[in-house]
């Protein structure tokens, strides 16, 4: 039963906790400032957990990455890019409701997973992801697909299909809620560890995230 269990500490984890901050490509960041920014999403996600360390489990090689060091901070950026695209018609209220990272590094995708574990949400997802050219997609999910898997069930929300990960890898899966001046959009996406050579995974993750979010609006 030893050999079942791995003390293994996930790669992309470790080397986020022990590097300098991940800086992200940002010009005149003072501006944004006067975006009126509102972050309420839950403390409980910004903190690291490993699911499983038995490899049997099908929670295994799935991980709550949590606050992630980068400069600027991620809700700092998720400021600044919506400051970026409205421009003069800055926002009068943006609120985040959730902001949470998951590292999937499980060896392969479960045919069907994704029906299986989200039922006809699940369904939804996979057939209206919207893929870009990294590999990795994005969808606007509907708020349940959250609620629903909390608690003992919060593994599930680091689950991917094959229509969001076409390339059958390690992913990193983001889940946003932002409400701008009262619309409220909730999106999730996937994006692939292995990017080119010059580009950091959590940089791609978030950049994409914010891209894909921001276009709701």
């Amino acid at each position: 039963m030893k050999r079942l269990i791995t003390l293994a500490i996930p790669i992309f984890l470790t080397a986020c906790a022990s590097a300098p901050p991940v800086k992200f490509s940002v010009n005149d960041l003072d501006k944004s400032q006067i975006v009126a920014f509102q972050d309420v999403h839950p403390a409980d996600e910004n903190t690291q957990e490993v699911f499983s360390y038995i490899i049997t489990s099908e929670r295994y090689g799935i991980y709550r990455l949590g606050n992630i060091a980068t400069d600027p901070s991620a809700m700092r950026l998720l400021q600044h890019r919506i400051y970026e695209r409205f421009g003069e018609s800055t926002p009068t209220s943006v609120k985040v409701h959730h902001f949470v990272v998951y590292q999937n590094m499980q060896g392969s995708l479960r045919a069907g997973t994704i029906g299986s574990v989200f039922g006809v949400l699940g369904a939804v997802i996979a057939s209206s992801v919207a893929n870009n050219d990294l590999g990795g997609s994005a969808a606007v999910i509907d708020p349940v697909l959250f609620t629903s898997t909390a608690g003992d069930n919060e593994w599930k929300r680091g689950i991917s299909s094959v229509q969001e990960n076409p390339n059958n890898g390690a992913s990193l899966v983001t889940w946003l809620d932002v409400e701008i001046n009262g619309k409220r959009v909730f999106v999730r996406s996937v994006s692939p560890l292995k990017v080119p050579d010059s580009r950091i995974p959590y940089v791609v993750a978030l950049e994409s995230t914010y891209d894909y979010l921001l276009k709701q609006f």
